[in-house]
């Protein structure tokens, strides 16, 4: 279901992992980008399911360069307001281009710097193979 649709970004929600899917289209400014992470997070807060976890899923095939500030500021202030909220998995969808990589890679270097024995990363081909590798992590913790 889509939750929220913009030039550079689409919000959406699949009940069947439960996850909230950020697919980003291009380069976004930083408020931008920290609008849109910040909006994804509200939406996981509203569907997250009574008792258990949810899925931030970063479609991230199509997005660009990202400002080393803006990915420094996901692991060091969205991360905790995101665990907090009951996101402890965070699965991407590897970007096709090498600055987008780069952003990502980034984020996850700054997230083991700032705690992430509680962030659980993955990084996959598809949406689909994401999907099932949370499905199989909540199982096993359930």
């Amino acid at each position: 279901m889509i939750l929220l649709e913009k030039s550079k970004g689409v919000l959406e929600y699949d009940e069947s992992v439960p996850c909230v899917i950020g697919r980003f289209n291009g380069f976004m400014k930083s408020e931008e980008f920290r609008s849109f992470l910040l909006k994804g997070l509200d939406y996981c807060k509203q569907y997250k399911p009574k008792g258990k976890p949810i899925m931030w899923l970063a479609d991230t095939r199509a997005h660009s360069v990202q400002q080393k500030e803006d990915t420094d500021w996901v692991a060091t202030d969205w991360n905790p307001k995101a665990l907090e909220a009951g996101v402890a998995y965070v699965a991407f969808i590897v970007p096709e281009n090498v600055f987008g990589e780069m952003a990502v890679k980034n984020y996850m270097n700054q997230t083991a710097k700032y705690g992430k024995e509680t962030m659980h990363i993955g990084m996959f081909s598809t949406i689909d193979q994401a999907k099932k590798w949370f499905k199989e992590k909540t199982a096993v913790n359930a």
